[in-house]
C-alpha cells in the first residue's frame, strides 16, 4: 500500500491494494506465484502493484473524448453525428449512409463471438491495455493481441461483403 499512497490518492491507494492482494489470492489459489517460499511473495506483491500502477497511469492518459460503442452505433445520435460533421449540404445522403454504416457494423459485431467482443470493447471502448485485458479475461496478453487483430479482420471482411469497406 505505502508504493500506492506515495503515488495516488488515499482512496484510489485502497482500491488498488485490495486489487493486488486480490491477484495474489487467486494465483495462490491457482497454484501460480512464489508458492510456499514467503520471502518470494514480497518482490511478487511489489511487481504486482507496480504493473497494475503503470495499468491505472496508462488508462488515465488515455484519449478522454472516447465515445462508447453504443452511442456511435444508437439509431438517434445518428442524425446528431452526422450534422455535427458540418457537411449540411450532403445532409440526408450522408445521415443515411451514415445509418447504413452503423447498422452492417452492429450486425458484424454481432457475428463475432462474446469473449473476443468484449476484449474489442475494453480495448477500444475503455481504453484497457492488451495485458489488463488477457488478466481481466485470463488469456495470456499474446492471446488477447491475435483475437483482437483477427476481430478487426473479420470486421473489415463482413463489411467489405456488404460493400462498405473501410478505408485502409
Amino acid at each position: 500500500m505505502r508504493f500506492f499512497w506515495v503515488r495516488m490518492e488515499a482512496d484510489e491507494a485502497r482500491d488498488l491494494t485490495q486489487r493486488v492482494f486480490l491477484s495474489a489470492y487467486e494465483s495462490l489459489r491457482a497454484e501460480r506465484g512464489p508458492g510456499s517460499d514467503l520471502e518470494g511473495w514480497a518482490p511478487y506483491l511489489f511487481q504486482s502493484a507496480r504493473n497494475l500502477w503503470i495499468d491505472q497511469t496508462r488508462r488515465a492518459g488515455a484519449q478522454p473524448g472516447l465515445q462508447s460503442l453504443e452511442s456511435l452505433l444508437d439509431e438517434d445520435r445518428g442524425d446528431e453525428l452526422a450534422s455535427s460533421s458540418g457537411n449540411t449540404e450532403a445532409g440526408g445522403a450522408e445521415t443515411l449512409c451514415s445509418r447504413e454504416l452503423r447498422h452492417a457494423l452492429r450486425e458484424c459485431l454481432e457475428e463475432l463471438d462474446v469473449e473476443t467482443r468484449a476484449s474489442c470493447w475494453m480495448h477500444f471502448v475503455q481504453g484497457a491495455s492488451k495485458r489488463s485485458i488477457g488478466r481481466a479475461t485470463n488469456r495470456p496478453e499474446a492471446t488477447v493481441r491475435t483475437r483482437i487483430a483477427r476481430a478487426l479482420q473479420s470486421l473489415r471482411a463482413c463489411l467489405e461483403r456488404r460493400g462498405m469497406a473501410p478505408e485502409p
